[in-house]
């Protein structure tokens, strides 16, 4: 092989990693953006368990209320119409914990899609950086090649020059 060639091989290695380099480059960029969709899922998750929470307080709450009207039935007639608007309330507030807990769960299980999906992204991300350095690997491999090439050339035309 001529240094021509040798040097042809070399720019050829050389383009090669500059496109391993920009895949690579662009790799990184799809796994930063997975990882702030994770981020972004993550808070959403950490909202919906807060809401969940508080939506079982109010639904605790809401039995006790029941457990004090029940209470108050037993311990008085005179007070039954009293603890019967009592209890009115009381299941009122448990079906607006109920409708209130249903929506945070629905808005944890949206949460857990939208996290899915980020940790799809993840892997798809994984996936073309681990493409992207075989490519890498494969441009230094071919331009380890050109270098001894070159490097053979050179000693070659070195002897012939002798």
């Amino acid at each position: 092989m001529n240094p021509k060639e040798s040097l042809l091989n070399l720019k050829e290695g050389l383009l090669n990693l500059k496109e391993s380099l920009l895949n690579l480059k662009e790799s990184l960029l799809n796994l930063k953006e997975g990882l702030l969709n994770l981020k972004e899922s993550l808070l959403n998750l950490k909202e919906s368990l807060l809401n969940l929470k508080e939506s079982l307080l109010n639904l605790k709450e809401s039995l006790l209320n029941l457990k004090e009207s029940r209470l108050n039935l037993k311990e008085s007639l005179l007070n039954l119409k009293e603890s019967l608007l009592n209890l009115k309330e009381s299941l009122l507030n448990l079906k607006e914990s109920l409708l209130y807990l249903k929506e945070s769960l629905l808005n944890l299980k949206e949460s857990l899609l939208n996290l899915k999906e980020s940790l799809l992204n993840l892997k798809e991300s994984l996936l073309n950086l681990k493409e992207s350095l075989l490519n890498l690997k494969e441009s230094l491999l071919n331009l380890k090649e050109s270098l001894l090439n070159l490097k053979e050339s050179l000693l070659y035309s070195k002897k012939t020059d002798m």
